[in-house]
C-alpha cells in the first residue's frame, strides 16, 4: 500500500484528471476545453510518441508518452502518475484509439491491442484497488457509430436528396419522434473498428463501475495543430482554383456532431461528478447531431455558407469510388442515431449543423481580422446561391419509418 490521497473530489489537494489520446483531434480539443473550463484541476494528457506532444501550455497539464499496445509503456505512464507524482486521477476521459477504418481492417491485432485495451483497465483498476477512494472514479469512454450495422435503408433506393431531419421544429414538437439507432438496438458491427470498439465497451462494462460510453457519429470542427476534420476538407477542397470534382458519398448517412458540443457533454458528466457525490453511471450514450445528412448533403451545407460551389461535388456511392484507401474496409452506411437520451441527461439540445458551421465560419472570421477579410481558399466569384430556409425547401423530405420500410440491403 501507499500513501495516495483517498479523496478524489478534491479536500487539500487539486482533483485530478486524465485525458488518453491527445495527440489526436478530439483529445487536442479536450485537453484545452478542460484546462480552461476547470483551471484549478490538474490535467494528465498522454501523447503517443515522441514528437506529438500538444502545444497547449499550462502549469496545470502534465504530459506522459503512452503507447497503449505496449504494457510497458502502460505501466511506466501509470507509474509516473500515482507512484512518482502521488497522484489520483478521478476523472478518465479516454480518447487514444486507432481510428483508421482501413488501418484496422488489415492489422486486428493492433486495433485490438489498442481499442479494446484490457491491459490499460488493469492496470488502472490494480492502483485504484490499493486506495480507499470517496467515490468511484469516473471513465468517460469514446466509442463509435461503426458499432451499428447501418442498414436501416436500402441504399440502392436512395438518389442522395433524402435524409432525416430533425431540427425543424415544425416538423419535430418534440425530439421523443427521432427515430433510428438507440442504444438498446443489437450491435453487429461491419469493420473491425467498429468490432474493437465495442468490445472494449463489453469489456469496460464488465469491468468499471463508474462509466460513460458515448458512441460518436463523425466529429468536426475548427481546425487545430493536430488534425483537420471533414469541414476543413471539405472548404479547402470547394474552396481550391483545381478543375477537379470533390468526391463525397451521397449513401452514407451520419449524425455530424461538432466538437464544441462533444467538449460540453463531457464537461457536463466531468462537473456532475465533482459535484454530486451520488450520482454513477453504467450506461451508453449515441452522441450525435440532432439531425443525420449524407456526407453529399453536408458538402452542399458547407458551400452554401462559405459560398463555395457546390457544383463541384461529386456524388457517387463508396463502392463507385476508386479513391486508394476509399474501400479498405466495409462501412456503415445509414448510421442514424437516436440521440434523446442524451440530451434527456444534459437537459438540453445540440445546435443544428447549419447553426454550428455558421458558428465556426464566424470564429474563423475572428481569428483573421474580421469578416472583411478574404479567405485564402475562398473559391473566386462564388456566392452564397440560397439561403437556409432554401437549401431545405429544396430537398426531398422522408421520414426515417418510411425509408426503414424499404428492404435492407447491403452495397
Amino acid at each position: 500500500t501507499n500513501s495516495m490521497s483517498t479523496n478524489v473530489s478534491g479536500g487539500n489537494s487539486p482533483p485530478v484528471l486524465l485525458i488518453t489520446g491527445c495527440s489526436g483531434y478530439v483529445g487536442y480539443h479536450l485537453l484545452e476545453f478542460i484546462n480552461r473550463t476547470f483551471p484549478s484541476h490538474i490535467v494528465y494528457g498522454t501523447h503517443f510518441r515522441k514528437g506529438t506532444k500538444p502545444n497547449i501550455l499550462s502549469t496545470n497539464i502534465r504530459y506522459l508518452q503512452l503507447n497503449l499496445s505496449k504494457e510497458q509503456s502502460i505501466a511506466v505512464a501509470l507509474q509516473e502518475i500515482f507512484e512518482q507524482h502521488n497522484a489520483v486521477p478521478s476523472v478518465i476521459i479516454h480518447c487514444a484509439a486507432v481510428t483508421s477504418p482501413g488501418f484496422c481492417e488489415k492489422n486486428m491485432d493492433q486495433a485490438m491491442r489498442v481499442n479494446c485495451c484490457d491491459a490499460f483497465v488493469h492496470q488502472l483498476l490494480a492502483y485504484y484497488k490499493q486506495i480507499k477512494l470517496s467515490k468511484n472514479p469516473l471513465l468517460i469512454f469514446f466509442s463509435t457509430d461503426h458499432v451499428y450495422d447501418g442498414e436501416l435503408l436500402n441504399p440502392n433506393n436512395i438518389d442522395g436528396k433524402y435524409s432525416m431531419h430533425y431540427a425543424d421544429d415544425k416538423k419535430q414538437p418534440d425530439n421523443e419522434t427521432q427515430t433510428g439507432y438507440t442504444e438498446q438496438t443489437p450491435c453487429y458491427p461491419l469493420n473491425n473498428y467498429g468490432k474493437s470498439k465495442l468490445a472494449f465497451e463489453d469489456h469496460l462494462f464488465s469491468h468499471w463501475h463508474n462509466l460513460v460510453v458515448l458512441r460518436c457519429s463523425v466529429i468536426y470542427g475548427p481546425p487545430n495543430s493536430v488534425k483537420d476534420t471533414m469541414l476543413q476538407f471539405v472548404t479547402k477542397e470547394l474552396g481550391s482554383n483545381h478543375n477537379r470534382k470533390v468526391v463525397l458519398f451521397k449513401n452514407e448517412y451520419r449524425n455530424y456532431v461538432s466538437i464544441e458540443s462533444v467538449c460540453k457533454t463531457v464537461q457536463f458528466f466531468v462537473s456532475q461528478y465533482f459535484s454530486d457525490s451520488v450520482t454513477q453511471y453504467h450506461d451508453v450514450f449515441n452522441c450525435g447531431g440532432i439531425e443525420s445528412f449524407s456526407r453529399v448533403e453536408f458538402g452542399e451545407m458547407v458551400a452554401q455558407i462559405y459560398g463555395h460551389d457546390a457544383s463541384q461535388i461529386d456524388a457517387i456511392t463508396r463502392l463507385e469510388c476508386k479513391q486508394k484507401g476509399a474501400n479498405a474496409a466495409p462501412h456503415p452506411q445509414n448510421c442514424t442515431m437516436c440521440t434523446h437520451k442524451l440530451q434527456q441527461v444534459l437537459k438540453q439540445k445540440f445546435p443544428s449543423l447549419a447553426q454550428q458551421i455558421e458558428n465556426i465560419k464566424e470564429q474563423e472570421k475572428s481569428a483573421t481580422g474580421g469578416a472583411g477579410e478574404k479567405r485564402e481558399d475562398q473559391h473566386p466569384g462564388t456566392v452564397r446561391a440560397k439561403s437556409m430556409k432554401s437549401m431545405k425547401s429544396m430537398k426531398s423530405m422522408k421520414s426515417l419509418k418510411s425509408l426503414k420500410s424499404m428492404q435492407g440491403l447491403r452495397l
